[in-house]
């Protein structure tokens, strides 16, 4: 840039006109110029000190070159609103959630003739008993996609008399950030929540009557098995260590090459094109999770960093026998090395082979999944033998890993099996596998009510000669598995539930039993709903499957339990002995809990975590989701099976120790 540096100059300007026509020229001035060098901008990105513990046989993988960051927890939040409680609800909030929730409830018709509530106002509304006020939270997994089910968690408000969330059903809520911190300030949506409350089986059947305090809390939080529908992607981010828009380029072309056959996931950017990553710029790349790893981003991440850089077939061969005798020593990350495999592809599983009879459990499944996730016969015929291995320190891993590879004949009737284990989470996981392969082995029915379809549920009924076993989710999709080909309630039976509104009882003849059962064998179902003037009476005979069936509205006789309410009616049952069944329910993960702490409103609480890279970078990278346009509305969610059992710790998780 160059800049008068003299009076003359300066002068010469302001009457450049009268001098041009004076026939004046430049030079005659006499006027100095100085070059003037703008300031280096300052980095965009810092670099970042290379991994002191990675092995010297990981070096030259994608993991070596960058960090993984945006996996972190990202929650999101608002305020909602339940109805359906039995009298055990209260709206007392905040003043500034109390009038947010009026404005909303206006916006969505509340209290207009032609939206259908004309005769409520959602003042009225509020003072009912049956509406409470909630907290509502969602976390959106790392590598989420537009579209995708996630679990939802309910909390009523801190200070208000709310008892318990037991059947309640939440409207439709806009998650966004700090949703909850600030209700009126919150814009972008990233999540939609809506469905029936899950709160604590053991207390649900009879209310807060008789709870002790100290378990109150379970009925005021609950949550909605797939009640989330995520509005946008969550990418997860590569952080380059050494920011180079040559090596981010490069890592992109590696990833996409890698994983061509994979169409699903589409580019932000690239109009027509297609593939896993997007290169941002020279400090990070965007990964996508394709649609066929089902939403496990662990696994597809781990095969995605274990990528060499260098393609070369003859490399990979190398690289593929130095990871099998680097396997066989003491602290080898088998993991890692697991993952090295899988990237490498085919050629990996003449030098896994010998590896899938050693003597060391872990690296037999390691080696097993990684021959086995490359489609090896031999690696999935190891994998089985490793599922039926009882006491194998890996057994459950082995059947969860059976479940991730494609569905096939023989993979079920190995697994198969495995469902008269004498070990519950053993048959539990082989379950999950069949159902979610469709197998006929497991006979599946939806449930639900005509009149209230958003009650929709699962049941299995699982062909096993093991012990009877009852087992149900409380994530992902609502499932009710009945194991064992003849479950049956034992007679004579007095039960009742929900402060005795609902009984089943067993008569010793007469009127109720049938010409075509015997008396043992027919119950007498009775429930009086509230705001109901006709009791809804049934007959049934004492097995379990259609018991449920009838609770939930797969007959016509009127009713229609939530899934909740069904769960905590199996539990209540299996406590007094009138079932002769093992009953599970599915523990929540750690990432999975009921909400017990609100943020406050005052803007303190409830931010997104910026991710696992240093502070200095976290805030280079940016937001972690770009404002799309949210989802139309949806029907109800109904959901899809998950992988929501607890895993055994896999190998390498940290190292192996001799």
């Amino acid at each position: 840039m160059i800049r008068p540096t003299c009076i003359a100059g300066r002068a010469f300007i302001r009457i450049s006109g009268i001098a041009l026509l004076a026939g004046v020229g430049l030079g005659a001035i006499g006027c100095k110029t100085a070059a003037v060098t703008p300031a280096t901008p300052p980095p965009k990105y810092h670099v970042l000190a290379a991994d002191s513990k990675m092995p010297a046989y990981l070096k030259g993988t994608i993991k070596d070159l960058v960090v993984v960051n945006n996996t972190g927890d990202f929650p999101v939040t608002s305020y909602g609103l339940v109805s359906g409680l039995r009298g055990s609800g209260d709206s007392t909030a905040p003043t500034i959630v109390r009038d947010w929730m009026v404005k909303e409830m206006s916006r969505h018709g509340l209290g207009r003739e032609s939206f259908g509530y004309g005769h409520v106002s959602p003042e009225q509304m509020l003072s009912d008993p049956r509406v409470a006020i909630v907290g509502v939270v969602g976390n959106i997994p790392p590598g989420a996609r537009r579209g995708d089910r996630i679990d939802i968690g309910v909390q009523a408000m801190p200070g208000n008399n709310t008892t318990s969330l037991a059947n309640g059903m939440l409207w439709r809520a806009s998650l966004r950030i700090n949703g909850m911190a600030d209700p009126v300030g919150a814009v972008n949506e990233y999540a939609k929540a809506q469905g029936n409350i899950f709160v604590n089986p053991a207390y649900a059947v009879n209310g807060s009557a008789g709870t002790p305090g100290s378990s109150l809390a379970s009925l005021r939080a609950g949550t909605i098995p797939n009640g989330g529908i995520v509005t946008t992607d969550r990418a997860i981010h590569l952080v380059l260590r050494n920011p180079s828009w040559a090596t981010s380029q490069a890592l992109e072309q590696r990833l996409d090459q890698a994983f061509q056959s994979i169409g699903d996931v589409p580019k932000k950017s690239r109009i027509g094109a297609s593939g896993v990553a997007e290169a941002q710029d020279e400090g990070y790349l965007h990964l996508y999770v394709p649609k066929s790893y089902h939403g496990d981003w662990e696994h597809f991440t781990g095969v995605a960093t274990h990528l060499f850089l260098n393609a070369n077939p003859g490399f990979l061969t190398l690289k593929a026998q130095q990871l099998a005798e680097e396997a066989v020593k003491p602290n080898a990350a088998l993991m890692d090395i697991s993952y090295c495999w899988e990237g490498i592809g085919p050629s990996a599983v003449p030098f896994i082979t010998p590896l899938l009879s050693h003597p060391q459990q872990d690296v037999q499944f390691a080696a097993a999944r990684a021959a086995a996730f490359l489609g090896d016969r031999y690696g999935e015929e190891a994998l089985l033998q490793i599922a039926r291995t009882s006491g194998h320190e890996y057994q459950v891993n082995a059947v969860q890993a059976l479940g991730q590879l494609q569905n096939s004949a023989l993979i079920n009737s190995g697994v198969a099996e495995l469902l008269n284990s004498d070990q519950p989470l053993v048959r539990i996981e082989a379950y999950k596998v069949l159902a979610a392969h469709d197998d006929p082995r497991v006979f599946s029915k939806v449930i639900h009510s005509a009149t209230t379809p958003e009650n929709e549920f699962v049941l299995d009924m699982v062909n096993s000669s093991g012990p009877p076993l009852i087992y149900c989710t409380r994530i992902g999709q609502p499932r009710v598995a009945v194991f064992g080909r003849k479950v049956s309630l034992q007679t004579p039976i007095v039960f009742s539930a929900f402060d005795s509104r609902f009984t089943i009882s067993s008569p010793e003849g007469g009127a109720a039993a049938t010409q075509l059962v015997k008396p043992q064998q027919v119950l007498n179902l009775f429930y009086r709903e509230p705001g109901r003037r006709n009791p809804v009476e049934a007959v049934s005979r004492p097995d379990v499957a259609e018991l449920v069936a009838r609770l939930g509205g797969a007959t016509d006789e009127g009713f229609h339990f939530t899934y909740g309410d069904i769960v905590a009616i199996l539990q209540s049952l299996a406590d007094k002995k009138y079932m002769q069944v093992t009953f599970m329910l599915q523990p929540l993960p750690n990432g999975v809990q009921e909400m017990r702490d609100m943020p406050s409103i005052t803007g303190e609480g409830g931010g997104r975590p910026q991710g696992d890279v240093a502070p200095s970078n976290a805030a280079q990278v940016g937001a972690s989701l770009p404002d799309l346009e949210p989802l139309p509305p949806t029907p109800k969610p109904n959901g899809t099976p998950v992988q929501d059992a607890p895993k055994a710790s896999g190998p390498g998780a940290n190292s192996r120790q001799q």
